[in-house]
């Protein structure tokens, strides 16, 4: 069906294209398809190959099926064989000349094709970058710079995201490896500056989409260690001023309409997150006086003194808007509050927030940290996923909840800060209408205040009152949301000075929790872990366990294999290194447990 090809795909070039073509369409569909695999297998290592199927990809004429199969095997074939695979003895490279005329026209490629084409031509960039640049292909910061200066969308998308590819090539790279990159981008980043600024009053999403492109490139550049040769003084002053910008701006009345589970992806609400992201990184890990690096002290001095109070100013507003029912996407959410709270442990900042503290600890942070519709409802739904979300570590690095107990820490560590905090919570654990939501909620603010308690010479003797004024009475509550934050809550405070009657009152409440039939998953596994802690910590009455530990080691084997966490093997193993002895009169319970998990 297909008529092959000679030894150099140019001489005949009418007659290759028409056949390629044929082929790369008999790929999509099951009739021909082995017979146009074996066509192209056969004819891929002919000099002019390549660069034909690079011609057919931004060809507007050619059928989108075969443009889309083109572009997908320049990607497989480039991928394997641009260099040498040692470990193959059939693998074979292909031609210089090839190779020239794929560096020529590949950028051009993904200048003039549709989205779901450059994607794949991206993605080839990258390992041509890979295994070229700066030997092979010294030319390329030259032609990214000619895109920069046209006038026109098209050519600054290509030109951004070939760079975005070159920047993510370095983006791990150790500092002295980044040499040819800081060399290209000191060229190029005063053009993406000059962009940005010409994209900023347009608000639409082809504007946005270009200006998230800026946004990711630069946060790529700086996300590991900050070059100042990229920049001027009076560059980086601008860049700084444009995010502050994108922080602060409304987006269009249209994305407000928009289901809030959709919003948070619109291109306007990505624009946010990128531009807050950059903040954070730049001021925790260089802008930070006395808490960065001995070659960023300089920088992170004059970021002090010129822009770390705007910024903050406007993350303070953005804040001030969401405590009035504002959207707020939580990424953004989650960066805002991580500046606040580098922003809390330097003097001039925290005179800033200060004033706005108490509000922020009421309207923002408490509502971060208590109980939502969302955990309801995934508790409802599974509560074993529940359980391993909760634990997910990565769940927890961009979660506003985790941010906003960072901020309240933070809070409690500075002068006179502790004791409203600690007021709030009591008052709504003490009151008699109270939300349950919102006692659950003041149950995790006492539990996040431990460390600022024990290290308080008013407060570390009131430990013992406040577990048995406010938390025990809990972990029976009603609620089982209540019952899950009370065991938390008991976990945090395991290593305070308590008393041997309180630890007594304690483990029983845990071991009800845990032996209860009818109790639910997510507070069984919470009611484990705190008696844990409580081993670890509490060495000196470990023994008060003794009569529970049967019940208790049944329990967690059951646990360890329902809730498919970590956390409940290290249970069972801190129990088998306490208890050992006790467990080997019940090793045939343990024994007939494990063989039914």
């Amino acid at each position: 069906m297909f008529e092959g090809l000679r030894g150099d795909a140019s001489e005949n070039p009418v007659m290759e294209r028409e056949n390629l073509i044929r082929a790369l369409q008999a790929t999509t569909s099951s009739t021909n398809q082995k017979e146009a695999a074996a066509y192209l297998e056969q004819n891929m290592r002919l000099v002019g190959f390549t660069p034909l199927l690079l011609h057919i990809i931004m060809d507007e004429e050619v059928d989108c099926s075969a443009r889309q199969a083109a572009v997908i095997y320049l990607k497989n074939v480039i991928n394997r064989h641009w260099v040498m695979d040692e470990d193959d003895k059939q693998s074979f490279t292909l031609s210089e000349q090839d190779k020239h005329l794929i560096r020529e026209l590949i950028i051009d490629a993904i200048v003039a094709s549709p989205e779901a084409v450059r994607v794949q031509l991206c993605t080839t960039v990258g390992i041509i970058t890979r295994h070229d640049f700066p030997k092979n292909w010294p030319y390329l910061p030259q032609k990214v710079a000619v895109l920069l200066h046209s006038v026109d969308g098209p050519s600054w998308l290509g030109a951004l995201l070939v760079i975005r590819r070159l920047v993510k090539l370095y983006e791990y790279r150790r500092v002295k490896e980044k040499k040819p990159l800081v060399e290209t981008m000191g060229l190029l980043m005063p053009m993406l500056l000059e962009r940005l600024i010409t994209l900023m009053p347009d608000a639409s999403q082809e504007s946005c989409l270009l200006q998230k492109l800026i946004l990711k490139i630069f946060y790529g550049l700086v996300q590991f260690s900050l070059n100042l040769e990229m920049f001027t003084g009076q560059s980086l002053a601008q860049w700084l001023e444009q995010f502050r910008l994108i922080i602060g701006r409304t987006v269009p009345e249209e994305v407000n309409t928009v289901d809030e589970d959709d919003r948070e992806r619109t291109v306007w609400w990505k624009c946010k997150k990128w531009a807050s992201a950059i903040v954070e990184r730049i001021f925790e890990r260089y802008g930070s006086p006395g808490q960065v690096q001995l070659n960023y002290s300089e920088f992170a001095e004059n970021y002090m003194a010129h822009f770390a109070i705007p910024i903050l100013n406007t993350c303070l507003q953005v804040l001030d808007g969401y405590r009035n029912g504002n959207y707020v996407s939580s990424r953004v959410l989650h960066s805002l509050l991580q500046y606040i709270d580098i922003a809390i442990s330097q003097s001039r900042t925290w005179k800033i927030i200060k004033p706005h503290s108490q509000g922020i600890v009421r309207s923002v942070l408490f509502p971060l940290l208590k109980y939502s519709d969302e955990d309801e409802e995934l508790w409802s739904d599974s509560p074993e996923e529940f359980v391993r979300i909760k634990y997910d570590v990565y769940d927890e690095l961009h979660n506003p909840a985790v941010a906003a107990a960072n901020v309240l820490t933070g809070f409690a560590k500075r002068k006179d800060m502790l004791q409203p905090i600690l007021e709030f919570s009591l008052n709504m654990l003490n009151g008699s209408d109270v939300n349950p939501r919102d006692q659950e909620g003041a149950l995790r603010i006492l539990g996040e205040l431990f460390a600022a308690l024990t290290k308080s010479k008013k407060y570390r003797c009131a430990v013992d009152e406040l577990v048995d004024g406010f938390i025990i009475s809990k972990i029976a509550h009603p609620i089982r949301f209540i019952r899950c934050r009370a065991c938390w809550t008991i976990r945090q405070f395991a290593s305070g000075k308590l008393s041997g009657g309180r630890i007594t009152h304690i483990y029983d409440e845990l071991v009800k929790r845990l032996a209860d039939v009818d109790e639910e998953l997510p507070v069984k596994v919470e009611a484990a872990m705190a008696i844990q802690h409580m081993l670890e910590a509490q060495t000196k009455y470990r023994s008060v366990l003794k009569p529970h530990v049967h019940a208790v080691v049944i329990e967690v084997l059951r646990l360890v294999a329902r809730a498919e966490i970590e956390e409940m093997t290290s249970v069972m193993e801190v129990l088998l290194e306490d208890f050992v002895e006790d467990i080997i009169p019940i090793a045939v319970n343990v024994a007939t447990e494990l063989a039914s998990c």
